[in-house]
Parts: structure tokens; C-alpha cells; sequence
């Protein structure tokens, strides 16, 4: 299953309630979700989970306070901001703010692929788009390549359906 080691503690989801626990050496584990989790990821002293009926939520590690961030969440990923898909557009909030800021992007998003230092990639309605966090315009690949992964150091590996081969491509 899903887990996380932060400062000494596991955090992990509970593969038959799918609730979120904490457990520290020696202690019993310790319920920290308000129901089951789809998914979750550490961000600093909190831990950031999506319930299952799609509200996220942010829980301090310290304190135990549970603070619900979003309704409607399909998807998010944490960069150092968090982002947010919420039906077809994307949001992002740092975590000590409480704006949702869209993205400015033309495109409709079905799914996050993957948020890296300076991009987000995501499927469109029609193909994969590259957004450039930076100078913040959105591109597309082109509809032969299947996006298949990315590094931080801005190269993707794609699949490309003509020639049947996978390729690692500089954004």
C-alpha cells in the first residue's frame, strides 16, 4: 500500500478500512482522515489527503487539525505549491495561502499527468499539453507521442506511435 516516513513517524493508508494512520514507534496506530483515502502525500509538517468523495483535505502533523482545502477534486500533486484538478481545470495554492489561483490555459484537462519544477503536464480533450509554469503558456505534443514520464531537468519520455519506439524529448 501507499505510505510515508516523516520525521520519525509512518504515515500510511490502511489497505482494509482505507483510512489514513500515524504511527509512531511504540505507539498504536492513530485514525488521522475523517473517512477512507483515494490518496495523500506529505507536504512539510502536514499531510495532504483526497478523500473518497473527492474533498481534499490538509492535516497538521503537530496538531492534529484537519482543515478541508477543496470539494470536488479529481487529482492533485504537490511541487512545493499544490495543485489541484477540479473537473477539467487545474488550480494552485501554496500551502500557507488559502487562494485557489486557475490556470491560465485554453485547454480543458481530463487528468494530471505530472507537475515537475517549471511544467505540468496534462491530457487534454484532444492531446497532451505541456504548461510552462515560467513563462506560463501551454503547448501540445504532438499526437503521435504518448507521454510515458518526466524529470525535473525538463526531458520527457514519450512513446512514439508511428515509429513504435520511446523517446526522450527536451521540452
Amino acid at each position: 500500500g501507499q505510505y510515508a516516513i516523516c520525521d520519525g513517524m509512518i504515515v500510511y493508508k490502511d489497505s482494509n478500512s482505507k483510512e489514513l494512520k500515524l504511527v509512531k514507534e511504540g505507539y498504536d496506530p492513530e485514525v488521522i482522515s475523517n473517512g477512507a483515502v483515494i490518496s495523500f502525500a506529505v507536504a512539510g509538517n502536514q499531510i495532504l489527503y483526497l478523500q473518497e468523495d473527492y474533498t481534499l483535505h490538509s492535516v497538521s502533523i503537530s496538531t492534529r487539525v484537519d482543515e478541508v482545502i477543496a470539494h470536488n477534486v479529481n487529482s492533485f500533486f504537490f511541487n512545493g505549491e499544490l495543485w489541484i484538478q477540479n473537473n477539467t481545470d487545474i488550480y494552485v495554492r501554496s500551502l500557507d495561502g488559502n487562494t485557489l489561483d486557475p490556470l491560465v490555459c485554453e485547454e480543458e484537462c481530463r487528468r494530471i499527468l505530472g507537475v515537475f519544477s517549471d511544467y505540468l503536464i496534462f491530457d487534454g480533450s484532444t492531446t497532451i499539453y505541456v504548461y510552462n509554469m515560467v513563462e506560463q503558456y501551454c503547448v501540445p505534443l504532438a499526437d503521435e507521442y504518448v507521454f510515458v514520464g518526466a524529470s525535473d531537468n525538463g526531458m520527457i519520455l514519450v512513446y512514439n506511435l508511428n515509429m513504435g519506439i520511446y523517446q526522450l524529448t527536451q521540452l
